[in-house]
């Protein structure tokens, strides 16, 4: 699995079905899972981008630890 930490949804042309969202996920697009995620979001969507990859805020990187037990 991947771990997802933000999901944004925006309508285009304030039409439902038209709808887009932006996903924020801890990972790489090269490790294993997140490329088998990419996979399946491609085969269930009409366009899947991925806008940029940057290092977590320390912040986020201890709470991770906290939630492992570390």
């Amino acid at each position: 699995g991947v771990n997802m930490t933000k999901l944004e949804s925006y309508q285009t042309g304030g039409k439902f079905f038209a709808t887009q969202f932006y996903a924020d996920i801890e990972g790489h697009p090269d490790d294993a899972n997140v490329k088998l995620a990419l996979e399946e979001l491609a085969f269930f969507s009409r366009d899947v981008r991925v806008l940029g990859v940057y290092e977590a805020h320390p912040f986020r990187a201890t709470q991770a630890e906290e939630a492992d037990g570390r």
